[in-house]
């Protein structure tokens, strides 16, 4: 089954690039390229349900990233956003992640690594470029345990992967079938066993030791 994708950038040549590149001899087919972000928004619209995985710029004619990605989680498209940029400062990639991205990658990603960011976020996982996943590491979070260093329940990492996910309280537990201060609950104990402050230390938090939803 080809993953569906659609791009968004002001830059028509690196569309077409990127376009031949995942069409060529992969799984994925490109149902369309846009160069600014209402006719993002537009072509959205007229693919609902058609799209899997928008590659998505930051900077763009008359409507930029961000405001794409509000108009997709405001309206429930049913779409992964993944942003695909040459801004590499970290307050720029930690507003990225709370406002619900499912990736982001620089423009001068190897194929192998963007192939590989389209693949996971198409199957629920969040995504950050490796070397940029490093520098939040360093500069974004408190000194943090590894993942086998933390004595974390079957529940508590159920519940971090569906944060990592970018769900909320509510849905965490109407997915898990328990109540919102249950939810509350976990991610207190969770926050205290891994050191971490919020829902985006938390998500760096799982990306990097891998906890996912299985």
């Amino acid at each position: 089954m080809y993953i569906r994708v659609g791009i968004a950038d002001d830059h028509k040549l690196l569309c077409d690039c990127m376009k031949s590149m995942l069409e060529f001899g992969s799984d994925y087919t490109v149902v369309f390229q846009c160069n600014d972000g209402t006719e993002c928004i537009e072509s959205l619209k007229n693919n609902k349900d058609k799209i899997d995985v928008l590659l998505l710029d930051v900077d763009m004619p008359s409507l930029d990233g961000f405001q794409v990605l509000r108009f997709i989680k405001e309206n429930n498209y049913n779409v992964k956003v993944l942003f695909l940029t040459g801004y590499d400062d970290i307050p720029m990639i930690l507003q990225a992640i709370e406002a619900g991205a499912d990736g982001y990658l620089l423009k001068d990603v190897k194929a192998e690594e963007l192939i590989t960011a389209i693949r996971d976020v198409n199957f629920g996982k969040r995504y950050i470029q490796t070397d940029l996943l490093t520098l939040l590491e360093k500069e974004a979070l408190p000194k943090t345990k590894s993942g086998a260093e933390v004595n974390l329940t079957e529940r508590e990492r159920q519940i971090l992967a569906y944060v990592a996910g970018g769900a909320n309280n509510k849905e965490i537990a109407l997915e898990l079938d328990i109540s919102e201060q249950t939810v509350k609950n976990h991610l207190t104990n969770i926050f205290k066993k891994i050191n971490v402050f919020d829902r985006t230390q938390a998500t760096i938090y799982a990306i990097k030791n891998k906890i996912i939803v299985l």
